[in-house]
């Protein structure tokens, strides 16, 4: 998965966000944030688990950072 599917796939799978907005300056970039959808509906992938994980991963380490 390109990194462009993968932002567009963690919009996509958190709850606090309502709707991705891309900006896509030609037709491969829509393509690969098009493909988000398909991340998002295939959720046999481990790539929303894999998100979500690091979310929470990404939060301790903040939390440990401030305190």
């Amino acid at each position: 998965m390109d990194p462009q599917t993968l932002a567009v796939t963690w919009v996509m799978s958190n709850p606090a966000i309502t709707t991705p907005i891309i900006g896509a300056r030609n037709l491969e970039q829509l393509e690969s944030s098009l493909a988000a959808i398909d991340e998002i509906h295939n959720k046999t992938s481990g790539s929303i688990t894999m998100l979500r994980h690091s979310d929470a991963l990404y939060l301790s380490l903040t939390l440990c950072t401030i305190l």
